[in-house]
């Protein structure tokens, strides 16, 4: 059995997934760590040369892989200096094609749980909410680690020194903590009332949801 780790967001997302792994769950299985890769569109597994395909429609993100440009992405550098193998999400096909890719991703981990990891506030944009939805979906329990200031597992001086010599400056603070909730908790009691409405939502109207790209912004179309 295999741990499963989603990103909600970006690079800072991926490090907290790894902390999580580390803090959390001991390092105690192997993982996957799950993300997309959004930088001024969404960017999918075609705007990547050098991934590994695991079958079945997923793919792993080696140190020797690279982003089609003219856009570089940092996911290749930070595949190098995690403990666990970082899985490329395709977002092109909205909510419900990233539920697809998690389902096969848990079946192939035989994973009984999803951990779905966010620093900060990210969950407050709608490609994070993309992600929790398609999480919601897998019929899977999920449960959600929120990184940020409150109350919870404080998060070690030296964790914190050792992701700003990975990334340059830390998405964690000293004084952070995380927060672990099962996400029917979060929908129904989180403080991020913009996310809760656009998750809930996608899954109570069971809506097809897709991300198209118009010019230099990203819509996501519900039909």
């Amino acid at each position: 059995m295999v741990n499963v780790l989603v990103a909600a967001g970006g690079k800072n997302d991926v490090l907290g997934a790894s902390l999580v792994h580390q803090l959390v769950l001991r390092g105690k299985r192997p993982a996957f760590i799950a993300t997309c890769d959004w930088i001024d569109e969404p960017r999918g597994h075609g705007d990547f040369t050098g991934l590994t395909a695991l079958g079945d429609g997923l793919y792993r993100i080696n140190t020797d892989a690279e982003s089609v440009p003219p856009e570089a992405s940092v996911l290749p550098r930070l595949a190098g200096n995690l403990r666990a193998q970082l899985l490329l999400l395709d977002p092109r096909r909205g909510a419900l094609g990233l539920c697809d890719q998690l389902i096969r991703l848990i079946d192939l981990a035989d994973a009984e749980l999803v951990h779905l990891v966010t620093i900060g506030d990210a969950l407050l944009d709608l490609r994070s909410a993309l992600i929790a939805a398609a999480c919601a979906e897998t019929g899977t329990p999920v449960r959600v680690h929120l990184i940020g200031q409150g109350d919870g597992l404080e998060i070690p001086d030296e964790t914190i020194a050792g992701l700003a010599t990975l990334t340059g400056s830390a998405p964690v603070e000293p004084g952070d903590t995380v927060r672990s909730l099962d996400l029917d908790q979060v929908l129904s009691a989180n403080p991020l009332p913009m996310t809760l409405r656009g998750t809930r939502s996608l899954r109570e109207a069971e809506a097809s949801c897709s991300v198209a790209e118009a010019g230099e912004q990203d819509a996501a179309v519900i039909s």
